[in-house]
């Protein structure tokens, strides 16, 4: 919580002394943290938390829930426009593959803040005092813009009525109008966040757009998604778990 993030200090998204971040920006404060990790429970369960009760397969909802899901969308989309920030003005730290021996060496010849510095195995930890680290570190970056991409591509992907607007309809008014605005900006909205995430990524891989984590990841979230969905639309047709014996004695469902 707060009180123990305040009792570890401020976190440092650079690596002055002076706290500030490499993009001149200052220290990284809890409600930066609690952005970082939090938005992990949209990755986790978009539908609960951020989507229209009609994408949890229920009904509209009530006014209450249907503007308490628009604000946490809004939060939402705000909070990993921070994150993107943030991603953006830190420097990436490539480490240069060492032995474990000479590793130990190097740190028992660094003092006690450079120590600090070269901090190993954070990549997963959620420890308060490691987000400076784990800003820089190329690997982390690209499993959260993976996770990120994931979860664009899904909100891209779903009916316009399902993105909240916060809109409620009332008697003798034609909202329809309105709606469609909003959803026509959320759709840009999402599309800019998605290319700021994928130059993120590029860059996160090396700048190589060659790398092999690169093109995977961009055949997956693009061609093979596409063709799935094609699949799909086509009523699983045609039949993809059919195979035909070699022998040419008929074929059947694996």
């Amino acid at each position: 919580g707060r009180e123990e993030f305040e009792r570890g200090g401020l976190l440092r998204a650079g690596s002055g002394g002076d706290g500030g971040n490499d993009g001149g920006g200052g220290g990284l404060g809890y409600e930066f943290y609690a952005k970082f990790w939090g938005v992990q429970k949209v990755f986790t369960d978009p539908s609960g938390t951020i989507l229209t009760s009609s994408a949890r397969g229920g009904g509209g909802g009530t006014a209450a829930g249907a503007n308490s899901r628009a604000q946490a969308y809004e939060s939402f989309v705000k909070d990993i426009t921070d994150i993107l920030e943030a991603l953006e003005s830190t420097p990436i730290v490539h480490v240069a593959a060492s032995s474990s021996s000479s590793l130990e060496e190097q740190d028992k010849n660094n003092d006690d803040k450079n120590q600090q510095e070269h901090v190993r195995h954070h990549k997963y930890l959620t420890s308060s005092q490691l987000l400076h680290l784990q800003l820089k570190d190329p690997t982390l970056r690209i499993h959260f813009l993976t996770q990120l991409l994931i979860i664009l591509a899904y909100l891209g992907s779903l009916p316009p009525t399902v993105l909240p607007t916060g809109v409620q309809s009332t008697a003798g008014a034609d909202t329809s109008k309105l709606t469609a605005q909003i959803r026509q900006t959320q759709m840009k909205q999402l599309a800019l966040i998605e290319k700021r995430v994928q130059k993120l990524l590029l860059r996160a891989c090396g700048g190589d757009s060659n790398n092999s984590m690169w093109k995977s990841l961009q055949w997956i979230l693009r061609d093979r998604e596409s063709m799935w969905k094609n699949w799909k639309k086509a009523k699983c047709l045609p039949a993809m778990d059919r195979v035909t014996g070699a022998g040419g004695g008929g074929g059947g469902n694996t």
